[in-house]
């Protein structure tokens, strides 16, 4: 996650009560690195590109009882 355009935050926690109280997660704040920021803003947009909204299945018909 880069917030800013200054400050990268990286790792498995994912800001859930469950990463926070039971899981073991981890979390790197890394700031003043702005080559690496650049390199994480640029994969995303990459990724970001390719990506498509998800479409969403009609439900299936229910049977008769």
């Amino acid at each position: 996650m880069v917030l800013d355009k200054r400050t990268l935050i990286t790792g498995s926690f994912n800001f859930t009560h469950q990463a926070e109280a039971e899981n073991g997660e981890n979390l790197l704040i890394i700031k003043g690195h702005g080559e690496l920021i650049g390199q994480y803003r640029q994969n995303f947009s990459l990724h970001k590109s390719h990506s498509q909204a998800p479409v969403q299945k009609a439900a299936a018909p229910k049977k008769a009882a």
